[in-house]
């Protein structure tokens, strides 16, 4: 197994010999810090093209999907009547 050094370490009687990887977030500036990349903004047109978006496609679906998974949620309540697990879904359902 690699050690922190991304050198080999003793595991299990053996050595494993694995390369070394790592993974960094937020190693550049952002655009909005500075010396970032200045082309952040948007124009209008593509502000408004986002937000026809949202109103027309990601909205309604995402209520179609919310919809969906309350009505199978009141549905499985309903079956397992009588049970604690009945309590559970009612007490999900409504937070």
């Amino acid at each position: 197994m690699p050690d922190e050094s991304g050198g080999e370490q003793e595991h299990g009687g053996g050595n494993v010999t694995a390369p070394h990887v790592q993974l960094r977030l937020n190693s550049g500036p952002g655009p909005l810090a500075p010396g970032g990349d200045q082309d952040f903004a948007s124009t209008p047109a593509e502000k408004k093209a986002a937000a026809d978006t949202i109103e027309t496609e990601l909205q309604p679906n995402t209520q179609k999907a919310s919809d969906h998974a309350d009505e199978a949620t009141t549905s499985a309540g309903n079956g397992f009547g009588g049970w604690e697990t009945a309590a559970g879904l009612k007490t999900v359902a409504e937070t």
